[in-house]
């Protein structure tokens, strides 16, 4: 079960992207690639088959235009037929005779894996043209309201050096396979149990005998271990100097926020005592109306009754 994609905020969105790989894929029909995205601390998958990487190319050519990778080819129609065929019969019974193939079919279910990494990898650092859009984000189940980053400088050193890497193993493993099959060769005339004299060392350029010890690592893979070590911690500290620095950077917008918000406080307040004094003195106005209203009902009511006296003869 992949774990869940990462959450949907701004901290997130400048995350340090450090690699999109696949591993590995399921031994069982039909097909299923897992795309793993690494993060400095948090790493999720995503499980993907051979048309969704030809539905991404499609969608991508159709939305920003054709992207600048190569999309490794189907398997031929006839091997992929019996594969079908094969692998109906049920998950486990699929996975045994897809392997009793022989290693063609391994060998390019292995060479379609790399081929699908480097197109993705090469997607992603084509550009934010085909990079940010809405079919590799969701591909990816990247949120599409947070912009996908760039790859690291180091990504790429670690993709050629992953290459290189490949290559360098496919050429070990023939030639120990071709010693292996030569001392097989030798050893059937002699004694069963013993070592040729011929196979126990090998002979360097200047005539002497070199040895090498069992596990003991090379002056060159020890190098490149070391340069990738390095590569991975300078870019972990580059990711958390670009983190510190954007948190940095909102602590002074929220700042600025705040001056703001203190500003209109104390404007509303000023404007909150001007209104509370012109309603008392209107207050005031109306209470002086109400009292000469008074007084004049007063005389009103005085002039009224001399008025009646004077009509009735009383005056």
């Amino acid at each position: 079960m992949a774990p869940p994609p990462p959450p949907s905020s701004t901290a997130s969105s400048r995350q340090q992207l450090q690699s999109i790989t696949i591993p590995r894929y399921t031994s069982t029909l039909p097909i299923h690639y897992t795309v793993v995205l690494q993060l400095p601390v948090q790493t999720w998958s995503v499980q993907r088959r051979y048309s969704a990487f030809l539905t991404l190319h499609s969608q991508l050519t159709a939305s920003v235009g054709a992207p600048p990778a190569t999309l490794p080819g189907k398997q031929n129609a006839g091997s992929y037929f019996l594969q079908r065929i094969v692998g109906g019969g049920g998950g486990g019974g699929g996975s045994k005779m897809l392997h009793q193939q022989g290693g063609d079919a391994d060998g390019e279910l292995e060479e379609r894996r790399k081929g699908l990494e480097r197109y993705l990898f090469d997607v992603w650092s084509a550009g934010p043209r085909w990079r940010d859009s809405r079919a590799f984000k969701a591909f990816l189940e990247w949120p599409e309201e947070l912009p996908l980053p760039a790859p690291p400088p180091s990504s790429s050193r670690q993709s050629t050096a992953a290459t290189e890497g490949s290559t360098r193993n496919a050429t070990s493993t023939t030639a120990a396979a071709a010693a292996a099959a030569s001392s097989s060769a030798k050893v059937t005339s002699t004694l069963p149990g013993s070592l040729p004299a011929s196979s126990s060392s090998s002979t360097s350029k200047d005539g002497g005998t070199a040895y090498r010890s069992l596990g003991a690592p090379t002056a060159s893979s020890s190098a490149a271990a070391q340069d990738r070590a390095n590569s991975s911690n300078a870019a972990l500290y580059t990711s958390q100097q670009q983190e510190m620095d954007r948190q940095d950077e909102q602590l002074n917008g929220l700042t600025a926020i705040l001056r703001r918000q203190r500003h209109l406080g104390e404007t509303i307040n000023t404007e909150l005592q001007e209104q509370t004094e012109l309603l008392r003195t209107l207050d005031d106005e109306v209470e002086s109306a109400q009292n000469k209203m008074h007084a004049a009902e007063g005389k009103m009511e005085k002039v009224e009754g001399k008025r009646t006296k004077r009509l009735f003869g009383f005056a």
